[in-house]
Parts: C-alpha cells; structure tokens; sequence
C-alpha cells in the first residue's frame, strides 16, 4: 500500500462527459487504472497525473489533484474486510473506495479516499 494521487474532475452531469473524458486521455496516451463517476464527478487513477489534470484543464474541466490510498492485497475472501475494520477501530473512515486494474496474477488493487492517507498507511504498514 502507498499513499498517491488521483485526478477529481467536475464536469456537466449529462450524457457524453465520462466519454469526453476518457477521449482526452486516451488520445494524449494516459492510461485509466481505475475511475469512479458520481453526479457530475469522475475520479481517475492514471499513469500521470499532473498531465492528466494540465490536458483537461485546457479543455475547460475543473480538476483537483487529491492524495489517496493505494492499496495492493492478495486477492483472497477476508483482506478488504481486514483492512476496513483496522481503519474503523482506528477511527479512520473511508470516504468512497473504488477497484484498479491489477497488474498482478492474484492481487487485488484498490483506491481508498480517507482524510489522512499517511496515517492509515502507517496504521496499515
């Protein structure tokens, strides 16, 4: 687990934006390892970040780049709930969460938003 960066960008909540988006990217060569959409709201975890934000600011986006949690476990029943329980005791709550592509045979990848990243992944270790 580390902590790392996403890219939140607001837009329109209308049809075409996630497509708009993700054309932008994919056109300059950033790959999405994992995306969420909320109301207006779509939150990437890309190969590079600070582009990322650049690219889409020129074409009228608001963006913001936000530390996360990223976490590499092995894909077995029980370790999410491990990890989720350890931050609840910890008085650490998780804001949303989201899946990444793997890039492991047997490993779960995940985007955890907690208010303090350095402190659940030290929690974490």
């Amino acid at each position: 687990m580390a902590a790392a960066r996403e890219l939140r960008v607001d837009h329109a909540d209308s049809p075409g934006q996630l497509g708009r988006v993700s054309s932008i990217l994919g056109d300059a060569g950033i790959n999405i390892e994992g995306f969420g959409v909320w109301s207006g709201q779509t939150r990437l975890f890309v190969t590079d970040v600070d582009r990322a934000s650049r690219l889409l600011t020129d074409e009228g986006f608001s963006c913001q780049i936000v530390d996360v949690l990223r976490l590499h476990l092995p894909d077995e029943p029980g370790n999410l709930a491990e990890v989720a329980q350890a931050l609840g005791d910890a008085g650490i709550n998780i804001d949303y969460a989201y899946t990444l592509t793997s890039t492991a045979p047997g490993e779960a990848a995940f985007v955890l938003a907690v208010i303090d990243p350095g402190a659940a992944e030290d929690l974490l270790g």
